[in-house]
């Protein structure tokens, strides 16, 4: 699931939560039942918004992974350019600049794994 369909799920979520709690909290009635339908639907709407602040977490998160993957690929073509024909310089510098992916990630290979910072809140 991308970003888009990621924040429109929970969007659609969120939003039809929230219908359904406003329509339940204008009803003014002292019946018990009725009462309790409330409750509910405020506890639904805060875990609803919990997990729409975590995902936004995690997205945030993967896009700062990214960013940081994106930065030692732009570095290691500035070596490139800094190099100038000097091989060992380039090789060297490749080497150690390419390490800097395990603060990020780890593979046995085949699957990549993610060093994802997760939030408690």
């Amino acid at each position: 699931m991308n970003r888009d369909e990621l924040e429109k799920c929970v969007g659609n979520m969120t939003h039809s939560a929230a219908i359904e709690h406003n329509e339940a909290k204008d009803v003014l009635t002292h019946d018990a039942k009725q009462r309790e339908r409330i409750a509910e639907l405020d506890g639904k709407v805060r875990i609803l918004i919990r997990r729409e602040n975590a995902a936004n977490k995690r997205i945030a998160e993967l896009e700062r992974i990214a960013t940081s993957l994106w930065d030692i690929i732009d570095d290691i073509d500035t070596a490139s350019d800094m190099a100038k024909g000097d091989d060992g310089w380039y090789r060297k510098r490749v080497e150690h600049k390419q390490r800097e992916r395990f603060k990020y990630g780890e593979t046995d290979g085949y699957d990549l794994t993610l060093k994802i910072k997760e939030t408690n809140k």
